[in-house]
């Protein structure tokens, strides 16, 4: 695997969002300690392929290959070997919509956490690090959906797989991603279920963290960016195809959920 070290530079005031200021993937280092006492001004992830020293609030200690560590703004950082050469791979970013993602994930900070694949990591910053560079104007909203996507799968990893979704829901969900295109009621889905509106509603939500409709929502717009790419497709063609008859109500749907307007996104 290649080893990837970039650092980022995109304006002279930095997104209040979110900015990715460098990317370290496999990076090799020479026998050695960083130690910085007043840390970086943003957050810092850090997973270690090797046996590593860290610094840590019970001091220093030692951990086996395969730990992360996730350091806020302004932590004390002291980590590295000095008796061998070792790699790490690592993520320097910051904005309020990283505040949320770590508030969300419930995920401890400036405290070694055991993972012991770091696949998804890697595939985080692999895919984070070709849209900082694949384009122009980087789009942050993918990159902050990388970076929850991956979020969620720690959570997973720390906390253990969520609890078994139960067949009834699990056909309502797959009912809504078969049939996005067509008509959908709640009356229908709670039918399909066997229980009343309000309480689909609310179990739908226990075990996916949304809403039925928002879930079509989201399932119809992941497919209008889709069929955005075909330029022979007209935006009132898209619109219908994902269910939606009218399109000035489509166009505001779009935007209000992925922040710009149908014809925009096909331009960016």
């Amino acid at each position: 695997m290649q080893p990837i070290v970039s650092w980022f530079t995109f304006d002279s005031e930095p997104n209040p969002q979110i900015t990715v200021r460098g990317v370290g993937i496999m990076e090799e280092m020479k026998p050695c300690f960083v130690h910085r006492p007043d840390g970086t001004d943003d957050y810092l992830f850090m997973f270690f392929y090797d046996k590593v020293c860290l610094g840590v609030q019970d001091g220093k200690q030692w951990y086996a290959p395969g730990t992360l560590i996730i350091w806020r703004p302004g932590d004390w950082q002291y980590y590295g070997n000095d008796q061998i050469h070792w790699r790490h791979s690592w993520i320097h970013c910051r904005g309020y919509e990283i505040d949320r993602l770590i508030k969300l994930s419930d995920l401890p900070l400036a405290q070694p956490i055991d993972l012991p694949h770091p696949e998804d990591f890697e595939q985080m910053l692999r895919e984070t690090h070709q849209e900082l560079t694949s384009y122009a104007q980087p789009d942050w909203i993918i990159v902050e959906n990388l970076l929850h996507n991956w979020f969620r799968q720690v959570f997973r990893v720390i906390h253990g797989p969520a609890e078994s979704v139960p067949p009834r829901m699990l056909a309502v969900k797959q009912c809504l991603e078969q049939n996005f295109s067509k008509p959908l009621r709640l009356e229908e889905l709670a039918n399909l279920a066997h229980i009343s509106v309000p309480h689909l509603c609310s179990e739908f939500k226990i075990h996916f963290r949304t809403s039925p409709i928002k879930y079509l929502i989201n399932i119809r717009l992941n497919h209008a960016l889709y069929l955005l790419q075909d330029r022979n497709l007209r935006i009132s063609d898209i619109a219908r195809r994902v269910g939606y008859d009218d399109i000035y109500h489509f166009s505001r749907l779009f935007k209000t959920h992925l922040g710009r307007s149908p014809q925009h996104m096909r331009k960016a």
